[in-house]
């Protein structure tokens, strides 16, 4: 599903590296970057509340490595990041080969006009 969200960025968006660098952005934040849950507000009067909400460790999910971060979200940025690599190669040369195009057309109007 997502080489076919890649293909389809490529082959519609004006400037596709832009918007799949702010996927690749966003997608290695929720990989690395550890978001901390919320703590619910405590009523003062409950004793039992505060002897529960001691901060307890948590074990770790069970695709997570010893550095702290799930091995399947990883595995999924790496395939994202290695897609549009492999996208980006590929059109590479076809904006050279516009850019040459629209030089070369350029060049004959500016020589033909005189």
């Amino acid at each position: 599903m997502v080489e076919q969200a890649v293909n389809a960025i490529y082959a519609l968006a004006k400037h596709p590296d832009d918007l799949c660098a702010g996927i690749l952005r966003r997608k290695t934040k929720a990989v690395f970057v550890k978001q901390e849950p919320k703590d619910e507000p405590m009523n003062d009067g409950d004793i039992s509340m505060e002897i529960e909400s001691t901060p307890k460790p948590k074990p770790p999910p069970p695709n997570s490595a010893s550095h702290g971060f799930d091995v399947l979200e990883l595995s999924q940025l790496l395939f994202l990041a290695g897609h549009i690599a492999s996208e980006s190669c590929f059109i590479v040369p076809l904006c050279l080969r516009c850019s040459k195009e629209t030089v070369y057309s350029q060049t004959n109007r500016s020589f033909g006009a005189m």
